[in-house]
């Protein structure tokens, strides 16, 4: 083979190669594209799907949100109906425990102005029996100062007679001393 052959070879197989390349890359773009418009079916179709399941939940939580209002709202109304009663029921016991307390509240200063009174007519009596007292001691000790000076005057009259009996004592022990002794008298 000679060289205008050899080039004209290369460029069948050059050519036929990019002939080849062509197609293929046509063919694989027509492909992609068929694959591409298919997922794109597929996802639409699945995203239909998905926004009509969407939808039916949003619809199933409307329909669960009406229950739970109307369960809510049912549930109020009980609520307020027993706190009602209650309240109800703890006005009457409030007032009746008010009623006791007041009730043992006059019962309690009752019983406090009785025991007033009773201090009253105790110190009444102390006050009377320490009058006497006070009586009867000013007339005991009147009566004991009396008979101190009945006995100090008796003490002293007893004092005068023992003394002039120690003195006639004196006077006679001399007498016999001398006439015993025969002392001279003493001065």
């Amino acid at each position: 083979m000679n060289e205008p052959q050899v080039w004209t070879l290369i460029g069948v197989f050059a050519s036929g190669l990019f002939g080849m390349l062509t197609l293929m890359s046509t063919m694989f773009v027509r492909i992609v594209r068929t694959e591409v418009g298919s997922i794109r079916g597929q996802l639409s179709s699945e995203i239909g799907s998905v926004r009509s399941e969407i939808g039916s939940v949003r619809s199933e939580i409307g329909s669960v949100r009406g229950q739970l209002s109307s369960e809510i709202e049912l549930v109020r109304g009980q609520l307020s109906s027993e706190i009602e009663l209650v309240r109800g029921q703890l006005s009457s016991e409030i007032g009746s425990v008010r009623g006791q307390v007041s009730s043992e509240i006059g019962s309690v200063r009752n019983e406090i102005r009785s025991v007033r009174n009773e201090i009253g007519s105790v110190r009444n009596e102390v006050e009377s029996v320490r009058g006497q007292l006070s009586s009867e001691i000013g007339g005991l000790r009147s009566e004991m100062h009396s008979e101190f000076k009945a006995v100090r005057t008796d003490v002293k009259r007893v004092e005068e007679v023992m003394s002039t009996r120690f003195e006639h004592l004196e006077r006679d022990v001399a007498v016999i001393s001398r006439k015993v002794f025969d002392d001279p008298p003493a001065a």
